[in-house]
């Protein structure tokens, strides 16, 4: 029972100083974010590098940038993927069945849920319940609305789920949900023992995401523009600029 409890202890010691080496290394224990520039003739673009949980400093940083930029006149690009269906107070049955419907198909091709039970996903949680001990305390990332971005500063140019559904099964044929699907509620793991390919379904996410940035780039009016996004997306917007004609501000 001590070797069991030591081992215990020793497993997740290491998942600690892991989780705190890759936190340090994207940047999530930084007290201050840093901006990325790129510019075309007129055209200015600025990055956001973002991720969901930080320390209480960098989100006081990245709201006071916000507010410098809004002053001159950008709009903001934010993420977040939504469903025809937002805003709806009132869902018929029709509605409701075709919303738990697609949360079935995307957890069977990206092996997730869609959603959690209360519709948030806890990171700092999920990092407690797995006895994950950081090195700082940390907290999950602000609203938009408590980051100083009303509505009126934004556009969400992310994409829809039924997008992106229709998207991967125009390149991968049709998702067919089997009735171990059904087993587990849709905001639950499944339990389904064919896995879904990972190498496939992570790429084309971030890719089309970052399409839809891009289309919206390329047709709009606005001159000055920041992009609020994780930072995994900016790797693969950054050089489609580039081909764009953009340059890198050093």
């Amino acid at each position: 029972i001590v070797f069991i409890i030591t081992l215990f202890i020793s497993l997740t010691s290491c998942k600690s100083y892991l989780i705190n080496n890759y936190f340090k290394s994207v940047g999530v224990y930084d007290d201050n974010i840093k901006l990325e520039k790129l510019t075309a003739d007129d055209n200015e673009i600025v990055l956001f590098g973002m991720h969901h949980i930080g320390k209480n400093a960098f989100y006081e940083d990245v709201k006071s940038k916000i507010d410098s930029l809004k002053k001159l006149d950008y709009l903001f690009y934010i993420e977040g993927i939504k469903s025809n269906f937002g805003g709806k107070n009132i869902l018929s049955k029709q509605d409701s069945i075709v919303i738990i419907d697609m949360a079935y198909k995307f957890r069977k091709i990206s092996g997730k849920p869609l959603i959690s039970k209360d519709l948030e996903t806890d990171h700092l949680k999920i990092l407690k319940d797995k006895g994950i001990k950081v090195d700082f305390e940390l907290v999950k990332q602000p609203s938009y609305d408590e980051l100083g971005l009303s509505s009126e500063f934004y556009k969400n140019t992310d994409l829809k789920i039924e997008e992106l559904l229709e998207m991967y099964e125009n390149k991968y044929g049709k998702i067919i949900l089997e009735s171990c699907d059904y087993s587990t509620k849709y905001y639950e793991n499944s339990t389904c023992k064919n896995k879904p390919d990972k190498k496939r379904f992570t790429p084309f996410l971030v890719d089309e995401r970052n399409n839809s940035i891009l289309r919206n780039i390329t047709n709009e009016d606005k001159t000055r523009i920041a992009i609020i996004y994780g930072k995994e997306h900016f790797i693969g917007v950054k050089d489609s600029l580039q081909k764009l004609g953009y340059k890198i501000v050093k």
